[in-house]
């Protein structure tokens, strides 16, 4: 069985990023459901929105810079609507079960993140009609904060897709997310070294840092999927995106395929020759972040929320750079593929106050609000003409190195049910642990595959 990548990742062009980055695509048919009602202008809004609870889906812990500009937002619509009165739900991974629980007993949260249309697993959310369709709001709605535009218009072409299910609109995005490599850039300057630009680079940096007694790289040793961000990108390089579906979904084997075992002795190399952080087998990932910011290690391998995230630990000295992947000269895979995906929200169509929950998307989406995110949290606007975050330098040229590559689904494994995320990821695991060689660990992949096909 082979899956086409159009149907489970969504592959798209950085381009029209690019073209935006100032500061991708089918066209939605109109919606058939009759209870999606325009949203009108914000003087009408003030008559039609009451006030009332509303409980909204929280990424980050309370206290966090991150979780303050969720509550901003929740704070304007106090001021805006008397009467209403905000609860915010902790909903990252660890919670999803129980949430996931809730909404399937008719009881959802009225804001969560619970739809990616890049991600085949959460589109029966839509199936079971649990998500507002929120299409018509989308492409009537105008928004003076966005020059007039239609709050659809006023999304990048390049993001649009991660909202839709067969061109119908269920979420609204809010941060667009990028993997790359990040590196300590005063460091780097000091030690006069650059930024990895291929494989070979990253070994020479790696032993530079060394030899300064500097661990490389920044990772975790607690969770499969930050350590398997290093293999899927190997593999992106080595045989690219459709032949690791063929292998992870179809009946195809990674020992066939010899882009695998050229990507798994790249992985042992490294974890070889020492280039992963000391002690990282018992260190979590906050804890692999701090050592980054420390100076510890030179390099981390992460998602663009890094910075946001970890802002109340990086020293006010600290200058951070990041680059792309580095590329693997004679890889058969795609050397300028990035991975990516949009950070967004949905309106449970069981919702007490629906339209309070659609205006707490479009204040999330507001060009003051992404803007203020973009300063202060480093985050990527998935909107028109709002600034790229001053505080990654280097994001700009990444993206624009990046040019016609494909944007795919976050990493491999996210797209994975967890039967088929320990398959994929377990075996990684075993080889950072040193308890198993590369070929050893394909080779448990192909094992692991074949005996969740068979049940």
């Amino acid at each position: 069985m082979q899956i086409n990548l159009k149907h489970c990742i969504s592959s798209i062009l950085l381009t029209g990023l690019l073209t935006t980055t100032a500061c991708s695509s089918a066209t939605p048919a109109s919606t058939g459901d009759s209870s999606v009602t325009s949203t009108p202008s914000p003087r009408m809004q003030a008559t039609k929105i009451k006030g009332g609870p509303l409980e909204v889906g929280a990424l980050w812990p309370e206290g966090s810079d991150n979780f303050k500009a969720v509550q901003r937002v929740g704070d304007n619509l106090t001021k805006q609507f008397p009467g209403t009165q905000l609860t915010y739900t902790f909903s990252n991974t660890k919670a999803r079960p129980q949430l996931e629980l809730r909404w399937k007993s008719g009881d959802p949260l009225d804001v969560d993140n619970i739809f990616n249309g890049a991600n085949t697993s959460s589109y029966h959310w839509v199936e079971e009609g649990q998500l507002k369709n929120l299409t018509d709001t989308l492409k009537t709605t105008k928004r003076s904060d966005y020059d007039g535009k239609t709050w659809e218009d006023s999304i990048m072409p390049l993001f649009r897709s991660f909202a839709q299910l067969k061109g119908q609109y269920y979420a609204v995005p809010d941060q667009a997310i990028v993997l790359g490599l990040y590196y300590n850039k005063k460091m780097f300057d000091q030690y006069g070294l650059k930024p990895p630009a291929t494989w070979d680079d990253l070994i020479q940096v790696s032993a530079a840092l060394k030899a300064k007694g500097v661990d490389p790289i920044a990772v975790t040793g607690t969770n499969n999927g930050y350590m398997g961000m290093w293999w899927d990108y190997l593999l992106e390089r080595e045989v690219g995106t459709q032949a690791v579906m063929d292998v992870a979904w179809g009946n195809k084997k990674a020992a066939d395929n010899p882009g695998f075992l050229r990507a798994a002795k790249k992985l042992e190399q490294l974890v070889g020759d020492g280039d992963f952080l000391k002690g990282f087998e018992g260190t979590d990932f906050t804890a692999a972040q701090t050592e980054f910011f420390r100076g510890k290690a030179g390099m981390i391998l992460m998602g663009s929320w890094l910075v946001g995230e970890m802002k109340q630990s990086i020293p006010a000295d600290f200058q951070i750079g990041i680059v792309p992947f580095p590329t693997v000269p004679g890889g058969q895979g795609d050397q300028k593929g990035v991975f990516g995906t949009v950070f967004q929200w949905s309106a449970a169509d069981k919702s007490k106050n629906p339209e309070l929950a659609v205006e707490y998307l479009r204040t999330l989406t507001s060009k003051e609000e992404q803007t203020t995110r973009a300063k202060d949290l480093g985050f990527i606007s998935p909107y028109e003409g709002v600034p790229t975050p001053a505080s990654i330098p280097g994001l700009d040229s990444m993206l624009k190195d990046a040019a016609n590559a494909s944007l795919t689904y976050y990493y491999y494994g996210i797209i994975f049910d967890k039967q088929r995320a320990d398959a994929w990821y377990l075996p990684v695991t075993h080889l950072y642990f040193k308890s198993v060689k590369a070929e050893q660990m394909v080779q448990e992949i192909d094992t692991n595959l074949t005996r969740l096909r068979g049940q």
